[in-house]
């Protein structure tokens, strides 16, 4: 069962259909319930909140970008190529996803500049 994502005062769940419904979290008002992908994708990862945007992956690895917002709209639908059950990471820009055969990192490519001190953490 995926965990409730709440992003401000709005909370997110999605269920196993796909079924994403956004909530007002201090009134319980539905501000929408609607699919993600078809209705023959699963969902069983949670939902993460990156920036102004929320993901929910799909078990058939096509990863839905929303805006964390009252209104339902879908701003890109990016596919893994590959099954996803477990929930992406962020971390220092990037966003990792474990599919079921490889690691993924998306985020920007960094580019050291010249001249730059390096840092050891």
């Amino acid at each position: 069962m995926q965990t409730p994502l709440l992003v401000g005062s709005l909370l997110f769940s999605c269920d196993v259909n796909g079924i994403l419904s956004c909530l007002d979290a201090g009134t319980g008002n539905i501000n929408y319930s609607e699919r993600l992908g078809t209705a023959t994708q699963g969902f069983t990862s949670s939902g993460i909140a990156v920036g102004r945007n929320v993901y929910f992956t799909g078990e058939e690895g096509d990863v839905f970008v929303l805006p964390a917002s009252a209104q339902f709209s879908v701003l890109a639908t990016n596919k893994l190529g590959v099954a996803c059950l477990s929930t992406p990471a962020a971390s220092r820009g990037m966003i990792f996803f474990r599919t079921t055969e490889k690691l993924v990192a998306i985020g920007e490519k960094k580019v050291k500049l010249a001249g730059t001190a390096k840092k050891d953490f």
